[in-house]
């Protein structure tokens, strides 16, 4: 489970928990040695017989003991393809050639199993993979990282640096660690491969907080937040619009308020009062205003500021062409209603006017016939 295990002395004894045990037998806990690794840059020109480079230890392990030369000596060489033993940039056995009376770059030494370098001296580093998804982390669960290569197969020996321990990876590629939310970066290097650093991101779920987080939670593992919901359990949003506000009303079918209910409105998240009321600032633009309470199925309303009204309010408008009176229900405005007494057809106008026509129609009719049938006589 992540734990380090090592040949441990406490006194004459030999322990294989983990720990160790100081002069005074007070246990410790056992921590790998950090394994340097160091990485180069190519060696400069040459220059009064010397020769320098910058090398930076990858593993942050704080210490120098196995670092490389930095300093070596050069000259022109006599015999034109001679060659030397040399080392490369990341420190790997390699060959020198003379080449028009000068060594040419360190060459790697191949199938030695240490990284190579191109003819233009720049390190190749690979690049490995990981299945860790930094952002699905819970504080205190035993993880399992996966590290595979250039192949995508199974890196051994990859070191994984977390809190103050470094672990290695096994000929399956894979390490084991236990999570603690106030470690949150992990370092992965391996040697001829890109070092990544990777920050953890830890879960905020929490089971009991009365919202079913559907990413992480289910009805098997917190069924106190993810109970089933009946379709009769559902919730009604109601909006009212006041000035500069808005306010939004949640009850179930029956018309009953819901008291603690989560009420989002565009990034805005709020709970219902005692009445199942929240207060909302308006935003100029459509929102989805969405309702959550436990035991509930989500509900979900849109809110268009340009069609909602306020409660009561009275706008004039126009029914067939003449003025009229609409009215804020519900926060929405109802039909226009024609002004009365202004001398203007009622909204009842269109169905007299046909009235008049169809009888207009069948007298024309009548007197067409009888001059026709007069005529005939």
């Amino acid at each position: 489970d992540g734990e380090i295990t090592e040949e441990c002395y406490c006194g004459t004894d030999i322990y294989n928990s983990g720990y160790c045990c100081n002069a005074e037998y007070q246990t410790i806990e056992c921590i790998t040695p950090c394994e340097e690794y160091w990485a180069c840059e190519n060696w400069t020109t040459c220059l009064d017989g010397k020769q320098n480079r910058t090398c930076t230890e990858e593993n942050d392990c704080g210490t120098t003991q196995f670092i490389p030369d930095l300093i070596q000596s050069c000259g022109n060489c006599t015999t034109e393809q001679q060659t030397q033993s040399c080392i490369t940039t990341q420190s790997c056995p390699g060959t020198q050639t003379c080449v028009n009376s000068n060594w040419n770059t360190c060459i790697d030494t191949p199938n030695d199993n240490c990284p190579t370098t191109s003819n233009t001296g720049t390190t190749t580093l690979k690049n490995f993979t990981t299945n860790l998804q930094p952002n699905k982390i819970k504080d205190g669960e035993t993880i399992t990282i996966t590290i595979l290569n250039e192949n995508n197969n199974a890196l051994q020996g990859a070191k994984i640096r977390y809190t103050t321990k470094t672990y290695t990876t096994n000929n399956t590629g894979t390490v084991k660690l236990k999570t603690q939310k106030e470690f949150t970066e992990i370092t992965i290097s391996a040697s001829g491969y890109k070092k990544q650093t990777i920050i953890l991101v830890f879960r905020t779920d929490e089971c009991g907080n009365e919202v079913c987080e559907q990413e992480f939670e289910n009805i098997t593992n917190c069924p106190a937040d993810c109970k089933t919901t009946t379709p009769e359990q559902k919730l009604e949003i109601y909006i009212f619009k006041k000035e500069g506000s808005l306010v939004v009303k949640i009850t179930d079918l029956q018309g009953k308020e819901i008291e603690n209910a989560k009420v989002t409105y565009g990034t805005q998240t709020k709970y219902t009062n005692t009445q199942g009321i929240v207060d909302f600032t308006e935003q100029n633009q459509t929102q989805n205003i969405t309702a959550e309470k436990l035991g509930y199925t989500i509900t979900t309303k849109e809110y268009n500021p340009t069609t909602t009204c306020i409660e009561g309010t009275t706008k004039d408008c126009k029914t067939n062409s003449c003025p009229g009176t609409q009215t804020c229900i519900n926060s929405s405005w109802s039909s226009c209603t024609d002004t009365p007494n202004d001398n203007c057809p009622t909204t009842e106008t269109p169905t007299n006017t046909t009235t008049i026509i169809l009888a207009g129609i069948l007298i024309i009719g009548i007197i067409i016939f009888a001059i026709t049938k007069f005529k005939i006589k």
